[in-house]
């Protein structure tokens, strides 16, 4: 009986155990389960920040790629800024010689004019006189370390720029202005005319009249672009073919043009021409754009007349309009 009790009360303290035990395990399990929640929470944690580090990783690369395209970019930038600066400082410079360029050419165009004027009212000019000495200034501008320097003829007012010491364009511009001891003909292509008698005994002379003018609609003008067409015209008198009525006549003519600055005669060109009696007598020469320089021009032509009556030898009136300013183009 007491080994019955005894075993009863040692089954009993081991089921206490056991429950215990049981108890202990089951908080355990708990414990383990939160813990295994926390791990999956920490690892979806983790995952998330490893997703975002991809993430800024591939920013990263992409903003240092922009980068290094932004400091390309704007090397090119800086490199054509200090270009864009120098060519500036070029053109300003270019503006600055170009304005004392054209100043120059305004005062030297407004001198020619007035001198155009003054040889069409038939007043003496400086350039008509053959002087016995040459007188020049010369003016020097300093110019960033350089200068600038342009040379004077006193007596026609030419000039000529350059730049540096500009010795040799000096030199050739004093060459070209010095007084000519004897100044000889100019060389010409025409050939001399010979008035002989015809057989019938008449020899003649009359007068003709000579103009410059533009376009089709024949504009009297005495000043002329460089680079624009002109004609110069020839007019005679109605009554100055009035013996060979009938007959047709042969108008030779060459036509040249001297320079008012030095003793030096261009021939612009010859044309013939067979009139009948009932025409208008007139010779046109198409002069084309850029034959004559820039410059004063006295222009004269050397005419013959064939008729059945003899050799007509055509003298230019003094009313012609036979001085022209052939001038460089204007500036809008």
């Amino acid at each position: 009986m007491a080994e019955k009790k005894a075993s009863s009360n040692g089954d009993k303290r081991t089921k206490k155990q056991l429950l215990e035990e049981l108890d202990s395990l089951q908080e355990e399990l708990r414990n383990t389960k939160q813990e295994l929640k926390d791990c999956y929470q920490r690892a979806e944690v983790v995952e998330g920040q490893e997703q975002q580090v991809e993430t800024l990783k591939a920013q990263i690369e992409k903003l240092q790629q922009k980068t290094t395209s932004l400091e390309k970019v704007l090397a090119e930038k800086e490199s054509r800024i200090k270009t864009l600066m120098q060519e500036k400082s070029e053109a300003i410079e270019l503006s600055a010689l170009l304005e004392t360029e054209v100043n120059e050419k305004t005062t030297e165009m407004e001198a020619l004019r007035e001198q155009l004027q003054r040889l069409e009212a038939g007043e003496p000019t400086q350039s008509d006189v053959k002087a016995a000495k040459s007188t020049f200034r010369i003016e020097l501008y300093p110019r960033e370390g350089s200068f600038q320097g342009r040379i004077i003829h006193s007596l026609t007012g030419d000039r000529k720029t350059f730049q540096g010491p500009g010795f040799q364009v000096v030199e050739n511009f004093i060459n070209a202005h010095l007084p000519a001891e004897q100044p000889q003909p100019a060389a010409s292509s025409a050939e001399s005319v010979k008035l002989e008698n015809n057989g019938n005994g008449h020899v003649d002379s009359q007068e003709y009249y000579l103009f410059t003018c533009l376009g089709d609609e024949e504009i009297l003008t005495s000043v002329i672009e460089q680079y624009e067409d002109f004609k110069i015209v020839m007019t005679f008198p109605e009554d100055v073919f009035q013996d060979s009525e009938g007959e047709d006549v042969v108008l030779n003519a060459e036509v040249f043009a001297t320079s008012i600055q030095c003793p030096e005669s261009y021939s612009l060109g010859k044309i013939s021409k067979v009139l009948r009696n009932t025409e208008f007598a007139s010779l046109a020469l198409e002069i084309p754009a850029g034959v004559l320089e820039p410059g004063f021009y006295r222009l004269e032509s050397r005419i013959t007349c064939q008729t059945p009556e003899g050799i007509i030898s055509l003298v230019q009136s003094g009313k012609s309009k036979s001085r022209i300013l052939i001038e460089k183009e204007r500036f809008n």
